[in-house]
């Protein structure tokens, strides 16, 4: 009897000293602040992203689903590696470039980011050779690729010696192209029989038109080509994150934008010679 009762008592310590050993090794594996939380719960936890612009109104893409507009609050953005992109307000634009990056989120953490976009034009005139000015600041000589600043809000002209300044107006562009035809000042010596010049008419080739016509074609198909493969690049680079395909659109892109701004100018060559005929 005396044998049995002191084997119980044994019994009963050993499972005593096992109960807490495990509390121990439990609260030993039980991260600060997690008290409480299994462990398919730690897992869930998410994180925040905090996405700023300038200028705002920025479309924004996460790992190629729309997330909405900046200023942008995501609050439950799963622990990772995202691909974010950033693009203007003006989808049809096709200089202009998205902003991407790739972040890595961590569970519980809040993120803030802040982009600057901005925003390009191909920009010509008729005739070329014309300076561009943001204000009073110099930009480029047409035909140019115009840079906006962020913050925006300077009138733009077009000045060319023996020719009205002319303004411009970004919200006539075309898929982010503007061509703006320019007025010669009217002086005595400009108007016609003034200096005594015989004013008969004269028969010009139509060989012009043809080239201008074909040039603009030509041009046009190319600007449409390029485009089609910036886009399949760009699809690659959010797929894979691979740098080369991103430098790929960038590349497509400028082409594709120079060459509309050549089927632009073809177009208005033919304009300008079927008016003078």
């Amino acid at each position: 009897m005396k044998i049995s009762v002191l084997a119980l008592c044994i019994i009963g310590a050993s499972a005593q000293f096992a109960a807490a050993q495990e509390r121990d090794t439990s609260a030993s594996l039980t991260q600060p602040g997690m008290q409480g939380m299994t462990g398919g719960e730690s897992l869930r936890i998410r994180g925040s992203l905090s996405i700023l612009s300038t200028p705002d109104s920025a479309q924004v893409t996460i790992d190629s689903a729309r997330a909405g507009v900046t200023p942008l609050l995501i609050d439950s953005l799963k622990p990772g590696r995202h691909v974010l992109r950033l693009s203007g307000g003006d989808p049809d634009n096709w200089l202009e470039y998205p902003v991407i990056d790739t972040v890595v989120v961590s569970g519980g953490e809040l993120k803030t980011l802040k982009y600057v976009i901005e925003t390009r034009y191909a920009l010509s005139s008729m005739p070329s050779g014309a300076a561009v000015f943001i204000g009073e600041s110099p930009a480029g000589i047409t035909p140019t690729i115009l840079k906006i600043p962020p913050t925006g809000g300077e009138a733009i002209s077009i000045r060319l010696k023996g020719f009205e300044t002319a303004g411009v107006d970004l919200a006539g562009a075309s898929r982010g192209a503007l061509m703006v035809r320019l007025h010669r000042i009217w002086s005595p010596d400009s108007a016609g029989g003034v200096s005594g010049v015989s004013m008969m008419p004269v028969r010009r080739s139509p060989l012009r038109l043809y080239a201008s016509a074909l040039g603009a074609i030509i041009a046009g198909a190319a600007a449409a080509y390029f485009k089609i493969q910036a886009d399949n690049q760009n699809d690659l680079y959010l797929l894979t994150g691979d740098p080369a395909a991103w430098s790929k659109v960038r590349k497509y892109d400028t082409i594709s934008a120079l060459s509309l701004t050549a089927a632009q100018i073809g177009i208005g060559l033919l304009a300008f010679f079927l008016l003078s005929e």
